[in-house]
């Protein structure tokens, strides 16, 4: 069972989820149900996005994929044959 401090801390780190979306989103109106599925799982997301670009551009700077760019701006990482990563 959670005690009350660890709840606090959960409800504060959504309710900062929430200002990061407002933040982005200042105009968003919305009912519980729809912050739910729809502010915080976009943030989530979001999150996400930038973190596991954040670690695509590690594995490439450690040698482990290469990074392709393509016609349109998208980027494709494939992994790199033999890429032992640097010492």
């Amino acid at each position: 069972m959670l005690d009350q401090k660890a709840i606090d801390l959960e409800i504060a780190k959504i309710a900062e989820e929430i200002q990061g979306y407002l933040k982005k989103h200042p105009q968003s109106v919305d009912t519980a149900d729809g912050v739910t599925n729809w502010w915080l799982l976009r943030q989530r997301y979001e999150t996400a996005v930038e973190k596991v670009k954040k670690a695509l551009d590690y594995l490439v700077d450690m040698g482990f994929l290469e990074k392709v760019e393509r016609c349109g701006g998208k980027t494709l990482y494939k992994h790199v044959p033999n890429g032992s990563g640097k010492s």
